[in-house]
C-alpha cells in the first residue's frame, strides 16, 4: 500500500444535486459530443468539487509522481488507457453516489491524507453495500480499540453490523496466506460483543486462478474453523444476508 506524505485542505462538503448533475452534462453536449470526453470531464470535475485540483494533478496525472492507483495516461496503449479510465470514472461516480451517506467526509478526509489504495477499497465495498438496498455509515477513526471498523451496516429492520474493509491490490503478488493476515489485522478493529463482518476485496485474477481461489477458500474456511465467532468473506456479488440465529 502507497501512503503518500502530501496533505491538501478542501472544502466543507456540499452535495451536488441531480439538476446541477445534468445541467453540467448537458452544457458539455455541443462541444464534446463524444461520450469519453464528457465522462473524463465530468470526473474531473467531480474530484475537484470533493477533494480540489492539486489533488487531481498529484493522484491522477500521470506526470505526477505521486499519481499510481488512480494514475491515467491519456498516451498509453489502448487496453491499459481504457482500464486507467473506467477505474477513474467509477472512483468519480462513486463518490457521486455516496456524498449523502453519513460519515462520508471520513473518505475524503483518507484521501485528501494520501491514503488511495485504502480509501478505494472503502468505497467500492460502500458501493456494494448499497447495491444491495443497504443502509451504512461510515465510522470515523481513533474511537478506542476495538472501535476502529469502516462501516455499519443496517438492514430494512434495524439490525446492525459492524464492518471493516480490506483489499488486496492487484500489484501484490497472489498469495492466498495473506488473506489470513488481512483478515486478523480486520478482526482486531472489530468489537467483541456486536455482530460484525470482515469485507475483503481481492484482484479478479486471483478468482481467475482456480487453485489459487480454492486456497483463499481453504485459508478463510480454516480461520473461521478456529474461531469462536463467524466469519464471511464478501465476494462484489455476494448478496449480504445477516445470520440472525448466531449474533456473536
Amino acid at each position: 500500500m502507497h501512503i503518500r506524505n502530501k496533505t491538501f485542505s478542501r472544502r466543507a462538503l456540499r452535495e451536488i444535486t441531480r439538476e446541477e448533475f445534468k445541467r453540467h452534462h448537458d452544457t458539455l453536449l455541443p462541444t464534446y459530443p463524444d461520450q469519453g470526453d464528457r465522462n473524463q470531464i465530468i470526473a474531473n470535475s467531480l474530484v475537484k468539487h470533493y477533494l480540489n485540483g492539486e489533488w487531481l494533478d498529484t493522484y491522477i496525472h500521470s506526470s505526477s509522481p505521486d499519481a499510481d492507483y488512480l494514475r491515467v495516461d491519456i498516451n498509453a496503449p489502448l487496453p491499459e488507457r481504457a482500464k486507467a479510465m473506467i477505474r477513474y470514472w467509477e472512483f468519480a461516480e462513486t463518490l457521486l453516489n455516496l456524498q449523502d451517506v453519513e460519515g462520508f467526509e471520513v473518505v475524503l478526509e483518507e484521501l485528501i491524507h494520501g491514503k488511495i489504495e485504502s480509501a478505494c477499497a472503502e468505497i467500492d465495498i460502500a458501493r456494494m453495500i448499497l447495491f444491495h438496498d443497504l443502509r451504512l455509515r461510515f465510522i470515523k477513526p481513533n474511537r478506542g480499540t476495538k472501535l476502529n471498523y469502516d462501516f455499519e451496516i443496517y438492514y430494512k429492520d434495524g439490525f446492525k453490523v459492524c464492518a471493516e474493509a480490506a483489499t488486496k491490490l492487484e500489484s501484490t503478488t497472489p498469495n492466498a496466506r495473506s488473506i489470513l493476515k488481512s483478515i486478523r489485522e480486520s478482526r482486531a478493529q472489530l468489537p467483541d460483543d456486536e455482530p460484525s463482518v470482515i469485507l475483503i476485496k481481492v484482484p479478479k485474477n486471483w478468482l481467475r486462478d482456480v487453485p489459487l481461489a480454492n486456497q483463499i477458500s481453504n485459508v478463510a474456511n480454516g480461520y473461521l474453523h478456529q474461531s469462536i465467532r463467524r466469519l464471511r468473506i464478501f465476494g462484489q456479488r455476494d448478496k449480504l444476508k445477516a445470520d440472525r440465529s448466531k449474533r456473536t
